[in-house]
């Protein structure tokens, strides 16, 4: 009886501790992360998202199905990875194939992000084909702030699930391996989990799409991300120096 008590208990937290950190259940997928980091309350996610809203009104509004982070932040700050469960059909398996060494770099170069942007590195994406994953760095400097952001697309049934890590530049060597480890870890459920048609292992049977779409997309809901916490931490300086100034006039 204790022991179905206690087996109970952990599928109603979803959580079970693995010797390399916490395995996390959700209704799409599985993932593990450091003991020390938690899920990002949904309450945090949407006022992120309103933020983003507010600083990109010509983009698409973004929306993120979840977030984890460090226990010890209090609001949504690097290092931290936001997910988003993508509906929109099946990719062929020539598509994914396709994303190997494709280089968004030039088509970002065209965009106009305004003065707060002055640095952009976006690496050619590459496939795993051991985890049928593809994965994306970029780094950027937004208000004189550096950040590195490594980011996977997990194929599924259904879409993709996007996983999108940001840290400030000068804590990667320590947050890096994390964020590999944390997206390589990422299990879709088994109704969602990615499966090769028979007809995809020959390939006049399958056509190659353009990866540049979601390649983009990823770009712009990184940034997105960056461009508010940019933001927040030069609201945050600002305020300390009005108030250094109020009591120096005191």
């Amino acid at each position: 009886m204790k022991r179905f008590v206690f087996v109970a208990l952990i599928l109603l937290h979803c959580v079970i501790t693995t010797a390399s950190g916490k395995e996390m259940m959700k209704d799409e997928f599985s993932i593990t992360v450091p003991d020390d980091w938690v899920q990002i309350p949904v309450y945090m996610i949407e006022e992120h998202e309103n933020l983003v809203a507010i600083n990109t009104p010509n983009a698409k509004k973004q929306h993120y199905d979840y977030g984890f982070q460090p226990d010890s932040n209090k609001r949504i700050a690097t290092p931290y990875i936001l997910l988003q469960i993508n509906y929109g059909g099946r990719m062929p398996k020539k598509e994914i194939i396709g994303y190997s060494d494709f280089s968004l770099q030039e088509s970002m170069d065209k965009e106009n992000f305004g003065p707060s942007l002055t640095k952009l590195k976006v690496d050619k994406l590459t496939y795993d084909k051991t985890t049928n994953r593809i994965w994306m760095r970029m780094e950027s400097v937004v208000n004189g702030r550096d950040y590195t952001s490594l980011s996977g697309i997990i194929p599924t049934e259904n879409g993709y699930i996007l996983a999108a890590g940001n840290t400030s530049t000068k804590d990667l060597l320590i947050t890096g391996e994390t964020f590999k480890s944390i997206i390589a870890s990422i299990k879709p459920s088994p109704k969602l989990a990615y499966k090769e048609k028979f007809s995809e292992k020959y390939p006049f049977f399958a056509t190659l799409v353009s990866p540049k779409f979601i390649g983009r997309y990823l770009a712009f809901m990184i940034l997105a991300g960056i461009f508010v916490l940019a933001q927040k931490i030069n609201k945050k300086k600002n305020n300390k120096k009005s108030a250094l100034l109020n009591v120096s006039r005191k």
